[in-house]
């Protein structure tokens, strides 16, 4: 069974969201308090193309999640959950993820506007690789 585990860098990402909407900090905390409390719902995070897409979802999901493609490519197996509650209200928002399988880990990284496009030159981007590089050398 893999664990969850929020990673200290998105301390900074929750500290600059809460200057432009608390809203946004409280769902994603929910969220992510509701997957650490929840195993199946960690499971769905290891299923590219879980919870279908926020105008069709699939039956009960309240997110999705995909492959991060060029970071994939890359050799980062790097993912992204888009809570649908948040599209519903506008914002556009990812959650970054980091899958260690080897050791059942599964590490948060970042909660970033989907604005920056999954860009690997983009710095949050490079601050990404930068912890799951650092994260490969400790586990």
């Amino acid at each position: 069974m893999f664990e969850l585990i929020p990673h200290d860098d998105i301390e900074q990402d929750l500290e600059r969201l809460d200057v432009i909407n608390p809203v946004i900090v409280d769902q994603v905390a929910a969220l992510i308090q509701q997957l650490m409390d929840d195993p199946q719902l960690v499971d769905d995070l290891l299923r590219n193309g879980f919870g279908g897409e926020p105008w069709r979802p699939a039956r009960g999901a309240i997110f999705n999640v995909r492959t991060w493609g060029d970071a994939q490519r890359a050799g980062l197996n790097l993912w992204a959950i888009r809570d649908f509650e948040l599209s519903r209200q506008g914002f556009e928002f990812r959650i970054v993820y980091a899958v260690f399988p080897r050791c059942e880990k599964i590490y948060i990284l970042a909660i970033i506007e989907r604005a920056w496009d999954y860009d690997l030159s983009h710095p949050t981007s490079r601050r990404i690789v930068a912890s799951y590089r650092a994260l490969e050398e400790e586990l």
